[in-house]
């Protein structure tokens, strides 16, 4: 009876229940940011909750999991390549996005170090670590890159893919 205790007491706010939907917030809060051009959140993510008995909305704040922010800042990635694709025609504003989509990119870059970090969102193995998700994001960018060029586009050359 004593040793109940020690299981039912599992904190759950660290368990990986919620680590899919922190990822998903993430990178909802940094894409929307990104396109607001504002700073992207860190990991307290304020935001703006309505009372359920009135209209007044309260501040408040989610602190996500260090590995719920890494992945869902790679997913941020993954959607502004496809931003880049979709907009093709709004030269300007394509730009703007490749520019933070690359230094998003350089700074998630140095997490190479932990490959067996695994995104909980991926079921398969070798497609799940890290290293992986950092190199397909690189990818991304290297693709955007290059779409941007055929575009006529002239991008700097301040990234590592430059």
């Amino acid at each position: 009876k004593e040793d109940y205790g020690r299981f039912w007491r599992q904190d759950l706010i660290t368990s990986s229940l919620f680590a899919i939907p922190e990822q998903e917030i993430v990178e909802t809060f940094a894409l929307f940011a990104i396109l607001k051009q504002v700073e992207v959140p860190t990991r307290i993510i304020p935001f703006r909750i309505k009372d359920s008995d009135s209209y007044v909305k309260k501040k408040a704040t989610l602190k996500v999991s260090g590995e719920a922010y890494i992945f869902g800042l790679l997913d941020c990635v993954g959607e502004l390549g496809r931003i880049i694709h979709d907009s093709q025609n709004r030269t300007e504003f394509v730009v703007q996005i490749f520019k933070q989509m690359e230094e998003l990119y350089v700074e998630l870059e140095r997490f190479r170090e932990f490959p067996n970090r695994k995104d909980p969102k991926i079921k398969i193995k070798n497609y799940a670590n890290l290293k992986y998700r950092i190199d397909q994001c690189g990818g991304q960018v290297v693709k955007s890159r290059e779409l941007l060029g055929k575009l006529g586009t002239r991008i700097p050359k301040h990234g590592p893919y430059g």
